[in-house]
């Protein structure tokens, strides 16, 4: 009788989706055959939530379905003092070098034009189309240092822009030599820009320094790399606009974006579409309740007004958002999920600040 029941509420939920236009893409529909019982019971529950609230995206078996929420717990937000005196102590030591805040690799294309990519009044934009994105990355079962690999997104597109060349940068390197956070309760993305440019360091690449997890410890020894920064910031905010002008301006300035955004499990179970979490979207509820990821966005559309997000789930998470063969990416609405907060970008540099 159950398994009936089940057959039949899967066959509505189905019908549901496929009346709206929103058909399982169809590798998801081959691994949900294989997934857990209880796995297809759940997808299915948020099948109905999402249908009866007439969202645009589709959920699947991906590669984290089956990862406790709980677990999520790898971006540890700065306090607003704290940020501005990150902020204001990079600013000073960017000074100090004499570089005034700008990289000097930059200086003559900015003279041209203040973009490396497109401007901030196109309807759309997509960091790929121009070459500048690296392969997605899987942050494998280490769920609380996504802010390393959203930070080492950041910095891989912005030398790729700076260089024309793919690097891969070590995220455990990231996470045992940075100072940025740890293995267990999270970091923070602009903390590894910081140490970077005030103690004048550079990244591993991930060949020298595999991820392997802890326990493990910095050598201290500096990495045969050029590697190095020489600005980062935040992105500007402005009351009521969720950072959208901000975060375009800085895409196109800079490259990609990290960013905090809000976990739940809609968003591990994503696997096509414009994202929207049929949970709440009230800023001071994710705040207090919620686990908190890093991302990087790296583009976005005003006629669905969605964020490009690049994650670190692998390849058998989201979506190829309409370009290339590669899964791993998402969009995401303007105003769901938090998406934004605390967002900052780094400008590479081949060289270290004197």
């Amino acid at each position: 009788m159950k398994r009936s029941y089940l057959i039949l509420f899967t066959l509505i939920c189905s019908l549901n989706l496929f009346a709206q236009g929103y058909k399982l893409p169809a590798y998801y529909s081959q691994r949900e055959l294989k997934a857990p019982v209880a796995v297809k019971e759940q997808l299915e529950l948020m099948r109905t939530e999402i249908t009866a609230k007439n969202l645009k995206y589709q959920v699947g078996y991906t590669s984290v379905s089956e990862v406790p929420i709980e677990k999520l717990r790898g971006l540890r937000l700065p306090a607003t003092d704290e940020g501005k005196k990150i902020s204001k102590t990079v600013r000073t030591d960017a000074t100090r070098s004499g570089n005034q805040g700008v990289n000097p690799d930059r200086l003559s294309k900015e003279a041209l034009n203040p973009y490396v990519y497109g401007n901030p009044k196109m309807k759309k934009l997509d960091l790929r189309e121009a070459g500048f994105v690296t392969p997605v990355h899987d942050q494998k079962q280490f769920w609380s240092v996504c802010w390393a690999f959203a930070a080492a997104d950041a910095y891989e597109i912005s030398y790729k822009i700076l260089t024309k060349k793919t690097i891969d940068v070590s995220e455990q390197f990231v996470v045992d030599c940075s100072n940025a956070g740890d293995w267990t309760v999270g970091g923070n993305m602009e903390k590894v820009f910081q140490w970077m440019i005030s103690s004048r360091k550079n990244l591993a690449g991930e060949a020298a320094v595999p991820l392997v997890g802890p326990p493990s410890k910095c050598t201290g020894a500096s990495p045969a790399t050029d590697y190095y920064a020489s600005d980062w910031g935040f992105v500007e905010y402005k009351p009521g606009s969720w950072y959208v002008d901000g975060i375009k301006e800085a895409i196109c300035t800079h490259g990609a974006i990290a960013s905090a955004m809000v976990g739940d499990r809609y968003l591990l179970a994503y696997a096509g579409g414009e994202f929207s979490s049929v949970l709440t979207n009230d800023l001071d509820a994710f705040y207090n309740s919620k686990p908190l990821i890093g991302v990087a966005i790296i583009g976005w559309d005003d006629s669905i007004q969605c964020w490009l997000i690049k994650n670190s789930f692998g390849t058998d998470w989201g979506s190829t958002c309409g370009y290339g063969t590669e899964r791993g990416y998402m969009w995401v609405k303007y105003d769901s999920n938090a998406i934004g907060t605390w967002a900052s970008w780094v400008q590479a540099s081949q060289t270290g600040l004197k």
